[in-house]
């Protein structure tokens, strides 16, 4: 089998992180950070895939109609960032189908992928993604059960085929890696991970991961490839503050130097996409 990386983006605005409660607060936006992403990724031939929230079509479409053609992915991260455990299985079903259409009346595009907002899902939510919206792929299991927000889902009855990844048939569950340390599992997938860690640490634990695996998925989110600043946000307490803006600016760097690690340790960058119909046609070896 093949080693192979996975870059992703979910494509939304920095007012939909969660731990933000007045969302519409401030008209800045900071999703220039998708072209620093895609000016990256293209500077290194890497296709990746981009998760995007569907209340943001009209501002991106440009952008994504313009990315697809140069070989990313587009798929769904949603219409407004709820989580899915906060929906019923009807309401999440309609939001599914709402996103899928919104995506094909905006950019010809039918999305076959998704990622739930905070990866809040579980086993019930998969199933209707899969055997009613017909999705082909998810990917939104991460085992970090210290975040209150992340969900569980249980994969018992899918084919296990390597660490962070399970088949069932003709759909895939990609999960996100983490790296066991003292008895408790630690993301290193991206995200905050990805900017509060040093990148001595952080590199350590993807290379003792990937020596292990030959699959790996990281994420990032627009703000954190902005040239912008961060907004002030009021009423924000130390520890949200901090979380949202601490080492922000060593995103951009730390993805070139991740990037550079998995190429020099043999890994082939691919869309989720290419991914899933990649491992349906290949053995259990």
């Amino acid at each position: 089998m093949k080693k192979i990386a996975l870059l992703s983006m979910d494509v939304e605005e920095w007012y939909h992180l969660d731990y933000i409660a007045d969302r519409q607060a401030n008209d800045l936006s900071m999703i220039d950070g998708l072209d620093c992403f895609l000016e990256l990724a293209d500077r290194h031939n890497v296709p990746t895939t981009l998760f995007t929230l569907t209340d943001l079509l009209k501002k991106v479409k440009v952008r994504l109609l313009a990315a697809s053609q140069s070989g990313h992915e587009i798929a769904l991260h949603g219409t407004q960032h709820k989580r899915p455990l906060e929906m019923s299985l009807e309401e999440f079903e309609e939001d599914c189908h709402q996103g899928v259409k919104a995506i094909k009346e905006e950019l010809g595009i039918v999305p076959v992928g998704y990622r739930a907002s905070c990866f809040s899902f579980d086993r019930e939510r998969l199933d209707v993604l899969k055997d009613s919206v017909g999705m082909e792929y998810d990917s939104s299991r991460i085992n970090f059960d210290a975040h209150p927000l992340y969900g569980s889902i249980d994969m018992s009855d899918f084919n296990q085929k390597s660490e962070c990844l399970f088949v069932s048939e003709n759909f895939s569950e990609f999960e996100m890696p983490t790296v066991n340390i003292l008895g408790r599992n630690l993301p290193i997938s991206g995200g905050g991970y990805l900017r509060i860690f040093p990148w001595w640490f952080l590199s350590f634990l993807i290379k003792r991961y990937i020596r292990k695996h030959k699959l790996f998925s990281i994420y990032i989110h627009p703000f954190e490839m902005s040239s912008k600043v961060p907004p002030k946000v009021p009423k924000l307490d130390t520890k949200t503050n901090f979380r949202f803006k601490y080492n922000i600016k060593s995103v951009p760097s730390k993805m070139e130097k991740l990037i550079k690690l998995l190429k020099s340790e043999g890994y082939e960058f691919m869309t989720y996409k290419q991914a899933h119909e990649y491992f349906s046609t290949e053995g259990d070896s």
